[in-house]
């Protein structure tokens, strides 16, 4: 996943020949503070009245070598990633400018747009169950298209099985769930939860949320359970029956149309 660290241009130069980053950090806090791209807002305001240009760094913690450990110091409810050790600086994907509004607000780069990444819930010290999925969010008249099924509202998608792509899965899981082609048009965003199943037990979901639209009825649905419905954005906000769905949903407003 994405997560961005914030630093004035000033003292980011001066890492430009070097392989890690992050001594001045280590010795102040004894980790280097980063944030997910949904709670750096939380974080702005920290350099608002910086006087020096601030530059937010994009790392993928893929290829971090540290450990990131996520944690409230503060306990304000929301958890940060922490980087226990000097940032090699391979992980760092880009250098953004810091984008203010006239109210000091930090803007969202664009290129951040589409590399939004959330986790829920906590990792024990457990095995878990991978389980990745993918899921499309069909809007059309502004509605957004879900499937009912007896436990509540899900989203259009599923498992990926083996061999399968992303859009393989979509279009499969289309004609299993609604009878329906479709079109994938872009990713919107991706999450992770790590949860209890009943039946599982330690249960690691891993969704990719993509934007959409349905074309033509090409067959019934394969499950009789389920039944596709348009449903007006703010009927079905907050009714999807997990907290990620919930979460896309949330991401997918911008495209109503």
């Amino acid at each position: 996943m994405i997560i961005l660290h914030a630093l004035t241009k000033s003292l980011w130069n001066t890492y430009q020949d070097k392989d890690f980053y992050g001594e001045l950090s280590l010795e102040k806090f004894g980790f280097i503070h980063c944030s997910d791209i949904d709670t750096y807002h939380l974080v702005a305001p920290n350099f608002k009245n910086e006087p020096d240009e601030i530059v937010l760094l994009v790392i993928d913690t893929s290829k971090v070598i540290p450990k990131i450990i996520w944690e409230d110091l503060r306990n304000s409810g929301v958890a940060f990633p922490h980087i226990y050790g000097l940032l090699n600086k391979n992980a760092i994907v880009g250098v953004l400018p810091h984008l203010w509004s006239a109210n000091k607000e930090w803007i969202p780069n664009d290129e951040l747009k589409f590399v939004i990444h959330k986790i829920f819930g906590t990792k024990e010290d457990a095995s878990y169950l991978d389980r990745e999925g993918a899921y499309i969010i069909p809007i059309k008249n502004n509605k957004v298209g879900v499937i009912k099924t007896p436990k509540g509202y899900f989203l259009l998608g599923g498992g990926i099985d083996k061999g399968e792509s992303h859009e393989k899965a979509i279009r499969r899981e289309c004609l299993e769930e609604a009878g329906c082609t479709v079109n994938i048009e872009q990713k919107l965003c991706s999450a992770e939860a790590y949860t209890k199943h009943p039946q599982i037990g330690n249960f690691h979901p891993i969704q990719t949320y993509y934007i959409g639209e349905l074309l033509e009825k090409v067959q019934e649905p394969i499950e009789s359970d389920h039944e596709f419905m348009w449903i007006e954005y703010e009927h079905l906000k907050g009714k999807m029956f997990t907290e990620m769905q919930n979460w896309a949903i949330e991401h997918a407003k911008n495209f109503l149309k």
